[in-house]
């Protein structure tokens, strides 16, 4: 009997005590939490693009503010503000000495 009132009584009125402040209204709910951070591009590569102008598309989703940069002047890279599809748009100029060439276009967000 002595156990019993020395030591399992004050530990079970301790954890209800601690079950019933554990949860409020205060507490912040997962629906409250930010959303994780995020860049995808769906297209990353573009093979044989021939040697006149051209214009190429692919979709760039992002929870943050995107910037697009290019390596070479001959391939400009622009992002479109005004659609979620196809919103990156890569124009490639023509290339008059049809010599194989690559570009880097980087897409970046913080």
């Amino acid at each position: 009997m002595k156990f019993i009132t020395r030591f399992l009584i004050p530990v079970c009125t301790l954890l209800a005590g601690l079950m019933c402040g554990a949860c409020s209204d205060d507490d912040k709910q997962i629906e409250d939490l930010p959303e994780a951070p995020y860049l995808t591009v769906s297209e990353t590569v573009f093979g044989d693009v021939g040697v006149d102008d051209v214009t190429l598309y692919t979709t760039v989703a992002s929870s943050r503010t995107v910037t697009v940069r290019s390596s070479d002047e001959w391939c400009e890279a622009e992002l479109l503000a005004d659609t979620e599809k196809d919103n990156l748009r890569l124009t490639v100029m023509a290339n008059p000495d049809e010599k194989e060439r690559t570009a880097t276009v980087t897409v970046s967000a913080p």
